[in-house]
């Protein structure tokens, strides 16, 4: 049922499992549109996204978490593997020691 959002977030947790990337991510979307504020499925983009290396993209979904919770240490942590993997280590170290004061 696609306008089952709960449906749609299990059916994208399949569609990764499998390999499925592009499924996923537009189920993902599609609940997202939905709920633009749900941290959940912002986080399984997130790790989408990082599967994909599409890093700008997984820096978005993270970055969008702590604007609605600065204190997600989830997002702090993925953006400090982020931005080490992208070289940009001064923002790493920023986001490590976030993740460490919290």
């Amino acid at each position: 049922n696609p306008t089952n959002m709960r449906a749609l977030f299990q059916q994208a947790r399949i569609f990764v499992k499998r390999g499925q990337l592009d499924q996923a991510e537009n189920n993902i979307k599609q609940v997202l549109a939905a709920f633009p504020r749900d941290r959940v499925s912002l986080q399984q983009l997130g790790e989408l996204r990082k599967i994909k290396r599409d890093y700008p993209g997984a820096l978005e979904c993270y970055e969008r978490i702590l604007q609605i919770d600065p204190e997600d240490m989830g997002a702090h942590y993925n953006l400090m593997l982020i931005y080490r993997k992208l070289g940009r280590n001064d923002e790493a170290r920023r986001e490590s020691k976030i993740f460490a004061d919290l």
